[in-house]
């Protein structure tokens, strides 16, 4: 259990097609690079799958408030939009 949260087994497919933030389908643009039409913001693939994923674990734990609520960044700001 991390942060107190149980495991949720979450079927990665379609991970990366819709922007987490806004469930908007997203563009490929470059390899690896992905564009949201909607919040007008590029990031990597890969940033949007872990987002994505994470997303699911939650609506299937039903899990509201504290760590779990907040689906935008990292603290580190890795995955910004450019």
């Amino acid at each position: 259990m991390k942060h107190g949260a149980p495991p949720a087994i979450v079927d990665p497919r379609d991970a990366s097609s819709e922007y987490p933030q806004c469930d908007s389908k997203i563009i490929e643009i470059e390899y690896r690079r992905l564009r949201c039409p909607d919040a007008d913001s590029k990031t990597n693939r890969d940033i949007v799958k872990k987002l994505s994923t994470r997303k699911k674990a939650v609506k299937i734990l039903d899990i509201s408030g504290g760590v779990f609520s907040h689906l935008n960044c990292p603290l580190n700001g890795r995955c910004k939009p450019e």
